[in-house]
């Protein structure tokens, strides 16, 4: 067992730059891309927090409300939609590691940051964003096993965990290891929405377009891989095998590498 950290974490919504986006500063704070907001609390979602049962994040993805979150019904609740539920999450694994979810625009003490983590069998339903207030400074580096309590939620349909307890677990090492999915399912809609947050690996994809002006490049016309973390883009023709964590920011489900190791390009077309 190792060291017990308890917090609460409060934000207020999302606030965005001119071209309506979020954008790295640095490699240690990242921030995650979110649709605008009217500013709000975390937690308040239009449903009260209740004794839930949930013990893995697999129970957290398959609540029915985050499967089928309306993102304009979020838009006019500050972003939330769903239940807002009790977990107890005895062991997750960080798959990835910490990025600024949120910078507060004048308050750094406001910020929250964010990783992403999975049920140890890794697969389908197994991951989702885990969220912690500014409060929690100690870095967990991936592969790291934590017991978390806290509360489900769902932020402009993409769900998270926000932690109010953390419980380094250090006796604990398995690694979870990446599913392999097609590009096609991974930008599925509704196909996609079991991998949002897991850790996947996609073979032999092409890159069809370069990355636009936020940095995002795209793979065989349909997955679009974002720049939560730092890495060397490939170029538009490569093929290539890429390791990540899935994401879900502006409407649309984005690949994400954590580095330059999960990017392996094979070749060229």
């Amino acid at each position: 067992m190792g060291c017990a950290i308890t917090f609460v974490a409060v934000v207020a919504a999302c606030t965005t730059h001119e071209d309506g986006r979020s954008h790295p500063t640095d490699d240690d704070a990242l921030v995650m891309p979110q649709a605008d907001a009217k500013a709000g609390t975390l937690g308040t979602t239009g449903g009260s927090a209740s004794t839930s049962g949930i013990e893995t994040i697999a129970d957290i993805r398959k609540i029915p409300e985050y499967q089928n979150c309306d993102e304009a019904a979020a838009a006019v609740n500050n972003g939330f939609y769903g239940p807002e539920l009790n977990a107890e999450l005895g062991d997750v694994v960080v798959t990835a590691g910490r990025f600024v979810l949120y910078r507060h625009p004048s308050n750094p003490a406001q910020n929250l940051y964010g990783y992403f983590v999975a049920d140890p069998g890794g697969g389908p339903d197994s991951g989702v964003v885990l969220s912690l207030d500014a409060t929690q400074t100690t870095i967990f580096d991936v592969g790291t096993h934590l017991a978390v309590s806290g509360k489900s939620t769902s932020y402009f349909c993409n769900t998270q965990l926000r932690a109010t307890a953390i419980n380094q677990l250090d006796d604990q090492t398995e690694a979870v290891e990446p599913v392999a999915v097609s590009s096609q399912i991974l930008a599925d809609p509704a196909l996609g929405e079991a991998y949002e947050g897991a850790l996947v690996r996609l073979n032999r994809g092409t890159v069809t377009a370069a990355p636009n002006k936020f940095g995002e490049f795209q793979i065989d016309g349909v997955l679009f891989v974002g720049d939560l973390y730092a890495y060397q883009a490939p170029t538009k023709g490569d093929v290539v095998n890429i390791t990540g964590v899935m994401n879900y920011s502006f409407g649309k489900r984005m690949l994400e590498p954590r580095s330059d190791a999960d990017i392996e390009i094979l070749g060229s077309r």
